[in-house]
């Protein structure tokens, strides 16, 4: 019987190190899968609540100098993008539980929302920005808020890297692939 003891022992102890192992395994892949999410929120969030800043600097050395209008005019995109980043928070933790949530598939008109985004952007840039070229988009079935934040990045992003060129440009564009639409944004910059 003793025998028979310290074998069940030792298989209770071989099955508690492969339970220990798979739930260790599980758990880092849990912390990885926050730790990615962590990143894209701090990113998404970076671009916006500078631009809100700038633009809330904008309108303070606007009153400042007793430029009222000018002020007041600096107030509606600082609005617009404080709700935007509102809404994009909300997408965010949407897509945080996508396992518990569906994804909101809605008619979204590419074409309005990336001149939306465009302008907005513009709104908040100086002169040197670049030129942003929106073809012909479609209209698509997605998740508008989750698209609005992968089509601002993008856009964000050709920005940026165009930044200081004396000729930059931003292109948005769309094509039929098999299976759905390919949008794609291009720019000059490094």
């Amino acid at each position: 019987r003793r025998t028979e003891a310290e074998n069940e022992l030792v298989e209770l102890n071989g099955s508690l190190e492969s339970t220990v192992e798979l739930r260790t395994r599980e758990l880092r892949e849990l912390v990885r899968a926050l730790e990615s999410f962590n990143r894209s929120v701090s990113h998404d969030l970076r671009g916006p609540l500078g631009g809100i800043s700038g633009l809330a600097s904008l309108a303070l050395v606007a009153l400042d100098t007793g430029d009222a209008p000018r002020a007041r005019k600096l107030l509606t995109p600082i609005i617009d993008q404080a709700e935007s980043t509102t809404r994009m928070v909300s997408a965010l933790l949407s897509l945080a539980q996508t396992s518990n949530a569906p994804i909101s598939r809605q008619t979204v008109d590419l074409q309005s929302l990336v001149k939306d985004i465009s302008d907005k952007h513009v709104s908040t840039q100086n002169a040197a920005s670049p030129t942003i070229d929106i073809g012909d988009l479609p209209t698509v079935k997605s998740d508008p808020d989750l698209l609005r934040i992968v089509l601002t990045n993008l856009i964000n992003n050709a920005v940026k890297f165009t930044r200081g060129k004396s000729h930059g440009q931003v292109s948005v564009r769309s094509k039929a692939v098999e299976g759905g639409i390919e949008v794609s944004v291009h720019d000059n910059g490094v």
